[in-house]
């Protein structure tokens, strides 16, 4: 007795090759259209606006989905013998707000930190720590997030790096140093 053919559309395999294809397509437009506004405000109050992937404290930047203001950076001091960094580091303090600016929920990715092009470690021992990764925002709401990072004391140039677009991997970068 001969096995009957099914026909292709009917295998499983050939759903989950179109699934990847419409979420691939649908990446790739979304990240054609992604782009990165950096606001940042001078002392006589007035606005400008430009591209660029570096943001100081004080700017916020924005993406098709979220607005981020870098609130503040400085250095962390007001721990205890028993949470303090390694002999040569320094913990470091940034402070940022996340608002949601599209028409539905987005996640929030985590923040990186480079000192000297060198990864740092996440200091967890602070009592307003609170990290943005996979938090999730509805549109037009905002979240407060406070980082801390152990780097060396003498690193001469600190970034936290935020990834804006996972499917092109577009990242701001945010100059503590």
């Amino acid at each position: 007795m001969e096995k009957e053919k099914k026909p292709i559309y009917k295998k499983w395999w050939f759903w989950v090759l179109i699934i990847v294809i419409i979420v691939a397509i649908a990446g790739s437009q979304s990240g054609n259209n992604n782009t990165t506004t950096v606001t940042s405000s001078t002392t006589d109050n007035s606005q400008k606006q430009e591209e660029k992937t570096v943001v100081n404290v004080g700017e916020e930047v924005s993406t098709n989905d979220v607005k981020i203001s870098f609130v503040s950076a400085k250095d962390y001091t007001d721990y205890n013998s028993y949470s303090a960094p390694k002999t040569g580091n320094k913990v470091i303090r940034a402070e940022f707000t996340f608002e949601n600016i599209s028409n539905s929920d987005v996640y929030l990715n985590n923040l990186e930190c480079y000192a000297d092009g060198e990864k740092c470690t996440e200091y967890f021992y602070a009592d307003d720590y609170k990290s943005p990764t996979l938090e999730s925002l509805s549109s037009g709401k905002r979240v407060k997030a406070v980082v801390y990072y152990e780097v060396p004391e003498n690193a001469k140039s600190i970034i936290l790096e935020y990834e804006t677009n996972a499917w092109t991997s577009d990242k701001v970068e945010f100059k503590i140093k």
